[in-house]
């Protein structure tokens, strides 16, 4: 989810190195603000001095990660945080490996398909493939939701060790989006038991309403699970003959997607 600003001052606040802090918290805005921008803008918006931001963006500029208009001087990201992402995104071989088969599953039953990573008890999307439907999904890739309200969330929050879950049920707050959202702790608790237990998860009108997810998690070579794969429908008279199927072929693929990462039963 979007940081505010108020996160963002906070974060500097708490951090060990100032400058490292509000250098990153300008590159936040400016993701934020999808648009060019100009010193007096991030001076406003981050109620820092100019001078301050200057020398910030000036460095940020010397390594590439910003990138300045010779015609009117405002800033844009550099093309550096491209070469960043696609660093990162090669070293996700679980992204290689399923791709192929959400594909296929995809075009088979034409339902939206989600690869996902938990990311600081968020759920960062890494992989979508969209049906032909009508519904449109709150999801894309490379947006983060919160974990405890997707079905592709919870199924690794269940996978989390003991004290993880603690920590997390602990610090998180769980704000309403749909009709069904979990608000509880005690509730979310025994949710995520029972997912681990039968070994996937629903997401039953909990982000969206009239959206109905199965997700079931993927293990890597050690049996653990940092990642998981769901099927996205809208709710329906057909849905009770659709989530058993369903069920099976994602089962299937999941299991194929963590053979290849190297995990044996």
């Amino acid at each position: 989810m979007k940081q505010t600003i108020e996160e963002i001052n906070s974060l500097i606040e708490e951090s060990p190195v100032r400058s490292v802090a509000k250098a990153l918290a300008i590159v936040e805005v400016m993701k934020s603000m999808k648009t060019e921008v100009t010193l007096s803008m991030l001076s406003y918006k981050l109620g820092m001095a100019k001078s301050t931001i200057y020398g910030l963006l000036n460095t940020l500029k010397v390594f590439g990660y910003i990138q300045q208009s010779p015609i009117n001087g405002t800033y844009k990201i550099g093309t550096k945080f491209y070469e960043v992402g696609c660093y990162v995104e090669s070293r996700w071989d679980v992204k290689k490996i399923a791709n192929p088969y959400i594909e296929e599953l995809s075009v088979e039953i034409d339902e939206t398909i989600h690869l996902a990573v938990l990311d600081d008890y968020s759920v960062l999307y890494i992989g979508k493939n969209e049906s032909n439907k009508s519904i449109r999904i709150v999801s894309k890739e490379g947006i983060k939701l919160p974990a405890y309200c997707t079905g592709i969330g919870k199924v690794i929050l269940a996978y989390l060790p003991d004290k993880e879950i603690c920590h997390y049920l602990k610090n998180i707050e769980l704000e309403k989006f749909a009709k069904n959202t979990i608000t509880d702790k005690e509730k979310l608790k025994k949710e995520l038991c029972t997912i681990k237990r039968n070994g996937f998860a629903y997401d039953n009108e909990e982000i969206m309403n009239n959206l109905f997810c199965i997700a079931m998690p993927i293990y890597n070579q050690n049996g653990e699970v940092h990642y998981a794969i769901s099927i996205a429908m809208q709710k329906g008279d057909d849905i009770d003959d659709k989530i058993e199927t369903y069920k099976e072929k994602l089962y299937t693929i999941s299991m194929s997607i963590s053979s290849e990462l190297g995990y044996r039963v």
